[in-house]
């Protein structure tokens, strides 16, 4: 039988611990994991890496590594910068002062690498931190977030259509916000005109897979004749809010859920709160019909104090929920 005998100096690296997506913006160390590929020990080894292809400081590894030994290194420290893209390339060399026989093991890299997101940015405007909602919610699929964040949307007509996937790190501590800064909700439109009736298409805000979200004071229209839904949810996103905005389409003169102003339909969509928010026109003002799997039906849908005008069919229709709550809401037609 064929016998395999290591090369007599090998030093590898298996791969980049640190960071690791999500990670907050800041000094961050760089480790690193070394293996001896080779039969001798190894007792020092060169590891030379660059940040944006700018050369670091290279790190002298010594000690001993038995074969097949491995060990975590830090070879150094990086302050990560918010918003900012890094490519880490990282290479060893001269294992025990030896040329290396064996370089197809000697790199480990990393691409596209951006710390979280935390604390508040601004959107559209003078200086904003994010020109369009579409550039924040790419950074937060991207970047992820390590605590709460809010969006701070200046004035302004917003036309936009936003597909809200799921955003890492977000847990009930670490929340996500898209708020009017100036806290009046006639003063940020966000607006768009689907051209299909599909569920992937008909919407304003999608929200699919994303989770503990909170629309805040903004007024979101659909402004297609047709296709008129503005909020529609897909697949599980849960203990997401919406409060205090305006959410419109055109007046409706047919039953289609197509027209509906928010859409949820078969979908684990748990903890879903619509709170002091007008809603105007549209076949339907909600409509949410639950899912049941495993003995459970989609639960904790919340619809409080709210006010509903002008729905040609059902201001609100909820069916196969677990103990949904209606509370306290105006509905009402010219």
């Amino acid at each position: 039988a064929d016998e395999f005998t290591p090369t007599l100096v090998d030093a590898a690296l298996l791969e980049i611990t640190t960071p690791k997506y999500p990670f907050s913006p800041g000094l961050q160390d760089v480790k690193v994991v070394l293996k001896n590929n080779g039969a001798d020990d190894l007792t020092s080894v060169s590891i030379d890496w660059q940040v944006n292809g700018t050369p670091q400081t290279t790190y002298n590894w010594t000690g001993t590594l038995f074969s097949g030994g491995i060990d975590t290194v830090t070879i150094g420290s990086v302050d990560f910068q918010t918003l900012t893209e890094y490519d880490l390339l990282i290479n060893t060399l001269n294992p025990n002062g030896l040329s290396d026989l064996v370089p197809s093991n000697d790199t480990a890299f990393v691409n596209d690498l951006y710390p979280s997101l935390e604390g508040v940015f601004t959107i559209g405007g003078t200086g904003p931190d994010f020109p369009s909602i579409t550039a924040a919610v790419d950074a937060l699929h991207r970047s992820g977030v390590t605590d709460s964040v809010i969006f701070n949307l200046r004035n302004g007509i917003y036309n936009e259509q936003l597909h809200l996937m799921e955003i890492t790190g977000v847990d009930s501590s670490k929340t996500v916000t898209f708020q009017s800064e100036s806290g009046d909700s006639s003063q940020v439109v966000v607006s768009f005109a689907p051209t299909s009736s599909s569920v992937d298409v008909n919407y304003v805000f999608r929200f699919d897979g994303a989770d503990w979200v909170t629309l805040r004071q903004l007024t979101i229209e659909n402004t297609h004749p047709t296709y008129g839904r503005v909020i529609a949810f897909e697949e599980n996103s849960f203990n997401n809010t919406f409060e205090n905005n305006v959410l419109r389409n055109q007046p409706s003169t047919t039953t289609s859920s197509i027209r509906a102003i928010v859409f949820s339909s078969n979908d684990f969509a748990d903890n879903t709160t619509f709170r002091n928010n007008k809603f105007y026109n549209g076949s339907y003002g909600i409509y949410w019909n639950g899912d049941f799997n495993n003995g459970e039906y989609t639960g904790g849908l919340l619809i409080e104090n709210n006010y509903f005008q002008d729905q040609y069919r059902w201001a609100c229709w909820a069916v196969d929920l677990n103990s949904p709550k209606i509370i306290g809401n105006t509905f009402t037609s010219n």
